[in-house]
């Protein structure tokens, strides 16, 4: 029988056991949160790219065409751009080499209008990658 106040061998195993879980789930949640941030100082980049977007002009009439210009995306990878304007009209296409792409779109209304940059990943999934306003202006 054991005196009250002392530990046995396997309360005192268990307790440590106890311990050292914690300190393992808490080093790997600290690893997971931190892991995009510190992996080789380049923050989150969204799976490895980190796309811009821009316009072929800066003064687009209602009613003219447009592109808008992708850089810094993966590299031959499936990209569609979101211009949202009453309706949102899709353009996509297949980055090059160096992961750019320019799609043409027409300037449905005068505003600003937001623009979405979506990359398909590996998975299938698209994931949203960057986002520009473009100022179209009436006719």
């Amino acid at each position: 029988m054991v005196a009250s106040g002392q530990r046995t061998r396997v309360e005192g195993g268990q307790a440590l056991m106890r311990k050292m879980f914690i300190v393992v789930t808490l080093v790997a949640v600290v690893a997971i949160v931190a892991g995009p941030a510190t992996a080789g100082g380049r923050g989150n980049t969204r799976g490895g790219s980190s796309g811009s977007l821009r316009f072929s002009s800066d003064h687009v009439v209602a009613g003219s065409e447009y592109q808008v210009i992708g850089t810094g995306f993966r590299p031959n990878t499936w990209v569609s751009v979101g211009a949202r304007y009453g309706t949102t009209y899709w353009g996509s296409g297949v980055t090059n080499g160096n992961g750019d792409f320019a799609l043409t779109f027409t300037a449905q209304e005068s505003g600003s209008i937001v623009h979405d940059a979506y990359e398909q990943g590996n998975n299938g999934r698209w994931r949203l990658m960057s986002s520009a306003t473009l100022t179209t202006y009436p006719s």
